[in-house]
């Protein structure tokens, strides 16, 4: 936990940016998987 402290704010904002944009684009790809299994 401590390990935190030390990384800078920018640093922290980048991943997190990244981990949602990465989260966003697999759920648009389970949906559209999903989808096209439909038809």
């Amino acid at each position: 936990m401590s390990a935190l402290g030390f990384l800078p704010i920018p640093l922290v904002s980048a991943l997190l940016l990244l981990g949602f944009a990465v989260s966003m684009m697999f759920a648009f790809n389970v949906l559209g998987e999903r989808d096209s299994g439909k038809t």
